[in-house]
């Protein structure tokens, strides 16, 4: 998502808001409702870069580490017994 001329803390407020509306949302998985959960990346131009490309890269950069922290999460505590 683009946010033109908008702040990086109005940025993670939107991604904050995306991610908790997913997580309350049911959505459908064959015979149940499953939640999902949703990773995101905010970038801001030119603070991540003097090209798009930059700022896109950045933005996934945060994107993948957004999803890998939740993932550490979720199995954070977990004893591994069946």
């Amino acid at each position: 998502m683009f946010l033109p001329e908008s702040i990086p803390e109005f940025a993670e407020g939107v991604a904050q808001r995306i991610r908790n509306n997913a997580y309350r949302s049911l959505f459908p998985a064959g015979d149940r409702l499953q939640r999902i959960t949703v990773s995101v990346g905010a970038a801001s131009y030119p603070q991540d870069g003097p090209s798009a490309d930059d700022v896109v890269t950045a933005a996934e950069a945060r994107m993948y580490r957004d999803k890998d922290l939740r993932r550490q999460k979720a199995t954070a505590g977990t004893s591994g017994a069946p």
